[in-house]
């Protein structure tokens, strides 16, 4: 890592100091490498301080051109009025003892901020985590750091308290966020106001926030803020400078994908390669079930949230896929194409359809997300049709109930055929999701509710005309029909619900599809 001026003027701030800043061009940027003593004559580098005592600091004194000097001992600073270069001049006496003991100085601030540079480098090439990154981060500023996403929701694991901040807690992630009226503080401070749309570095006094604070903003795609808080050591000015240094290491952080949510990544991975159009083996997809505890024939739902209430690759997810996971055990989520994809398994879980949206319904926050919920599934080969009708019911939802916020396809399928057919989603997918329970019925206990049903809706609900080509007794498809409807849980009655069914049979037939898959 390299150094400012500044920085080395505040590391050795124990000395009664000051700097002139002579050299037009250098603006506080780090670009020393490393500590040197000046000798008359020698070839010098921009990138390198170099020491001199102030008693060779005569009116002869030929100081270096674009080079960086520290004065030991006190000189006159009009010697330097032609000079191009910048000055620290550490006042006072000084022995010749001095002299070496401050290189010593020197040359381990130079060591100590080096060490943390590797570590830094490290912790990201060696995706080490984001909060190793953030814990490193603390020790550069001798202060607690803090990461906000655009909401000012901390993104980091905050296990302390801040002296003066009381926390809000956000209802869906957990996360901690800062109360509105401290935000608005922060946001009318004057310093705020003022170097907003400078280099993305402010600071906020204490006099409009419980403590003095830097702020950095890390690349404005990602809308993430660091923020350096004053609890524990004095604030420099050579921290501005560090705060936007640290912001590109949380930058590097977040741009490769270091941040998970502490579950199976591989599994992650495997969702995603599905999704992705990835051709894979039925060995290899239940291999991955069974890392999960999960079997290709359990039943299976699938919801997509959307929100475009935080950043797009915020910790922020990530904390609300943990929370959705320890509300429904069973169940997996992650950050996927700027949306959350939350994969549910209903035998695992114990849980029937319509209890599970029921207990969404007390989770979710209104106004926070949109979610679409898809049919029911196994063959778990066929999830990328499934999260396909999570966007569907997203899209028809937002279009027709715009002021709802949750979408299941199995009202919207309808207005989804209308709109696009079957050239988005594969016919089978856009069946009737009960005809697939009336099937596997049939399949298990030996019935006929199935060809039933068709041969009820092709007779346009006449009973006698559907006994008739059934060649069974009244009573016995009275029995039939109260089965089916059970099974079904559809309001036959409903033109809507019989057309839907009669296009699923069609599907069936026309495309050559079996209606358990």
């Amino acid at each position: 890592m390299n150094l400012c001026l500044e920085l080395v003027a505040d590391e050795l701030a124990h000395y009664p100091s000051h700097i002139l800043r002579r050299n037009k061009i250098s603006q506080r940027r780090l670009q020393m490498k490393g500590v040197g003593i000046y000798r008359r004559g020698m070839n010098f580098s921009s990138d390198i301080c170099y020491m001199v005592s102030a008693k060779n600091v005569t009116d002869r004194f030929n100081c270096p051109n674009n080079t960086t000097l520290i004065v030991i001992g006190s000189v006159n600073d009009g010697i330097f009025e032609r000079a191009n270069s910048d000055i620290l001049i550490l006042e006072g006496e000084m022995r010749k003892e001095d002299f070496y003991d401050i290189f010593n100085e020197i040359s381990d601030i130079f060591v100590k901020y080096q060490e943390i540079d590797h570590r830094l480098y490290e912790a990201v090439s060696k995706n080490e985590g984001f909060e190793k990154v953030v814990t490193i981060g603390q020790e550069l500023f001798n202060n607690p750091v803090i990461i906000f996403d655009q909401n000012y929701c901390v993104m980091n694991n905050l296990d302390y308290e801040i002296p003066g901040i009381t926390w809000s807690v956000d209802p869906w992630s957990g996360s901690k966020i800062l109360p509105l009226d401290a935000i608005n503080t922060i946001k009318t401070s004057p310093e705020y106001i003022h170097k907003k749309a400078d280099d993305g570095i402010f600071f906020i006094s204490e006099d409009y926030f419980p403590c003095n604070m830097i702020l950095a903003s890390v690349k404005k795609k990602l809308r993430i803020t660091v923020a350096v808080l004053e609890t524990q050591a004095p604030l420099m000015e050579s921290h501005r400078i560090l705060a936007k240094y640290f912001a590109d290491f949380i930058h590097l952080t977040f741009n490769k994908n270091y941040i998970h949510t502490g579950h199976p990544v591989r599994f992650e991975n495997f969702l995603k390669e599905l999704l992705d159009n990835h051709q894979m083996e039925q060995a290899c997809i239940d291999r991955y079930l069974l890392s999960m505890n999960w079997k290709n024939t359990d039943t299976y739902i699938c919801m997509t949230y959307q929100t475009s209430r935080w950043d797009k690759v915020g910790v922020v997810y990530y904390n609300v896929c943990t929370n959705l996971e320890l509300q429904f055990p069973g169940s997996f989520a992650f950050y996927y194409d700027d949306a959350i994809i939350f994969l549910v398994n209903l035998t695992q879980q114990g849980l029937e359809r319509q209890q599970l949206i029921y207990w969404l319904s007390s989770f979710l926050t209104e106004g926070v997300f949109r979610v679409g919920i898809s049919y029911d599934f196994f063959e778990f080969h066929t999830f990328p049709s499934y999260y396909l009708q999570t966007l569907g019911a997203l899209e028809m939802g937002t279009k027709y109930a715009p002021d709802e916020w949750c979408y299941d396809f199995r009202d919207y399928v309808f207005y989804y055929f209308l709109h696009y057919g079957t050239s988005r989603i594969d016919g089978r997918h856009l069946c009737f999701p009960d005809i697939v329970q009336l099937y596997i019925y049939d399949t298990k206990n030996q019935t006929d509710l199935l060809h039933t049903l068709r041969v009820y809706i092709q007779c346009e609900r006449n009973v006698a005309l559907t006994v008739k080509n059934l060649y069974i007794h009244r009573n016995t498809l009275y029995q039939r029909l109260r089965k089916i409807e059970a099974i079904l849980d559809a309001d036959l009655n409903d033109e809507k619900v019989r057309l839907f069914i009669h296009l699923s049979y069609q599907f069936v037939e026309h495309l050559s599809l079996e209606p358990v898959l």
